[in-house]
């Protein structure tokens, strides 16, 4: 067997591991919507008019494309938030896609969220058709309604209160009886970094309020002497939660 002398061998593997670093480089941004039409960072949001005068407000830590033709109006979500006002155009469908999902819009104004592997879809004028990674279809979720998918395997529609769901658009969090952990996992989408609950009981504890979407870090704040909570913060960018 030939043997390359060990400067050899390194001269070789450097650019391996270059092009392996690259690889993976692009994979994450590629999956992260790094070449999309629109994004925003994180705690950013924006509004956004589309050429067919529909209008999109893009939630923290989104993006998406827009492929737009004379037959249909596409919009492809990578990931994150997005409300749709959409324009009339009979000739032209508007769906969202998300990964193996795909609304269409039967009227006028919907949200779609995906995040984390998960799809919620909540109607607030009209109705949309929602059709699901699994295979399942809703021809028509009406106004009010909400229904989400984990895995893509499509839940139960329900009502919702769409003052409160909405509220994001105004930069408020509102939380009525939430478990903790899913206002973990909110504010971790306005802040850089992670906070991480160490305590399962804890993370289970319901929550109720009303947080300023600008400053999570108040929402933290009161979320920690009203749950005498107390926090371990390794940096900014990693604050785990545990009891006191």
């Amino acid at each position: 067997a030939t043997h390359l002398p060990a400067t050899r061998r390194n001269v070789w593997r450097m650019p391996l591991a270059a092009c392996l670093m690259l690889a993976l480089g692009l994979g994450w941004t590629l999956n992260a919507g790094y070449f999309a039409d629109f994004r925003t960072g994180t705690g950013e949001q924006r509004r956004i008019l589309l050429s067919d005068g529909s209008t999109v407000i893009l939630n923290t830590a989104s993006s998406l494309s827009v492929e737009f033709s004379e037959k249909q109006r596409l919009i492809r979500l990578h990931g994150g938030e997005a409300h749709f006002k959409v324009a009339a155009d009979a000739g032209r469908p508007f769906e969202v896609v998300t990964g193996s999902s795909r609304v269409r819009a039967l009227g006028t104004a919907f949200d779609v969220k995906q995040w984390q592997g998960d799809l919620a879809v909540t109607v607030y004028e009209h109705s949309v058709r929602v059709a699901f990674a699994d295979g399942e279809t809703i021809e028509r979720l009406p106004e009010g309604q909400r229904v989400a998918s984990s895995s893509g395997k499509a839940g139960v529609p329900e009502n919702v209160n769409l003052k409160q769901v909405g509220a994001w658009q105004d930069r408020r969090l509102v939380f009525k009886e939430r478990p903790l952990q899913a206002v973990i996992d909110d504010l971790n989408r306005y802040r850089p970094g992670k906070i991480v609950i160490a305590d399962a009981e804890l993370a289970g504890h319901l929550v109720t309020g009303v947080f300023d979407a600008n400053d999570p870090e108040a929402a933290l704040n009161v979320i920690e002497k009203t749950l005498a909570v107390s926090e371990l913060r390794l940096s900014d960018a990693l604050v785990i939660l545990r009891r006191n």
